[in-house]
């Protein structure tokens, strides 16, 4: 994936190379030092985030925005679903104890460094840059309020029926939305008023499938197994509709989101 790339300095890990990218962070201009490794089974086991990402670029430099403050330093792209799994490996045993027989890698980043605009060309004569169209994060599917957004104004009280020893308040972020968003979870067998829509592929985290219910305006809810990898969009229906939650679901309600970064998240 980072073949598109010239690579400037290189340092050997085993059958690794480290391959030095250019990327614009902001106002920021920053140099990262990437290693192609083999991705494991204990790899997948420290997942942070899984989005959707048009190009292996976007993907990289979504992580690179998290690196710093320590919550991505790998990334999975997968091409042909064109989806963006973060990672957050130990570094030792990313670049040192992995057996060389996988045939999926992962792109872990060792270090970055902020660059001067002059130094980036200095170096640059030997890299590709890349233009800022190719890494900007794309826009949601629809628009969003600069200020506040009510996901579901109308649907805040939709799950007034359950007892409030039930409900736990968190907030997440949703990061190709650029909002932390309010979210509600449920300690429910049954979902009443409503119907439930499957998502036809796998979803490997429940903030993914929270994505997926917040690029629909009537999408109230979600039902996530993680076990199954199985994620469900709720949709408010007639009174005699209803969900059966199994053990294995995680319900969790969608309230409001806000456009904002300055808030401690709970880990999904």
């Amino acid at each position: 994936m980072l073949s598109d790339m010239t690579e400037s300095s290189e340092s050997r890990y085993y059958n690794g190379s480290g391959k030095i990218i250019n990327l614009r962070i902001g106002s920021m201009r920053v140099q990262c030092t990437v290693h192609e490794i083999p991705l494991s089974r204990v790899h997948m086991k420290l997942q942070w985030l899984l989005w959707d990402s048009k190009t292996f670029l976007h993907c990289i430099k979504f992580c690179v925005r998290q690196f710093r403050v320590n919550l991505c330093n790998a990334v999975y792209f997968e091409a042909e679903e064109k989806t963006c799994l973060h990672l957050l490996l130990n570094a030792t045993q990313a670049l040192y104890e992995y057996s060389e027989s996988k045939e999926e890698t992962a792109h872990f980043i060792e270090k970055c460094v902020e660059v001067e605009e002059q130094q980036e060309y200095q170096d640059g004569s030997a890299i590709n840059r890349i233009q800022p169209d190719e890494t900007s994060i794309s826009s949601p599917s629809r628009p969003i309020s600069s200020t506040t957004h009510n996901v579901r104004e109308q649907e805040l009280d939709f799950f007034h029926y359950v007892a409030a020893e039930n409900v736990k308040e968190r907030y997440v972020k949703l990061y190709e939305f650029f909002e932390i968003c309010e979210v509600q979870l449920l300690n429910i067998d049954i979902i009443r008023n409503a119907f439930a829509i499957e998502i036809p592929r796998k979803i490997y985290s429940l903030n993914r499938c929270l994505h997926i219910c917040r690029r629909h305006t009537s999408c109230i809810a979600i039902l996530f197994s993680q076990l199954h990898h199985q994620c469900k969009k709720v949709f408010k229906g007639r009174s005699r509709n209803s969900i059966l939650v199994h053990a294995n679901e995680t319900v969790v309600a969608l309230k409001e989101c806000y456009k904002g970064k300055n808030f401690i998240l709970s880990s999904f």
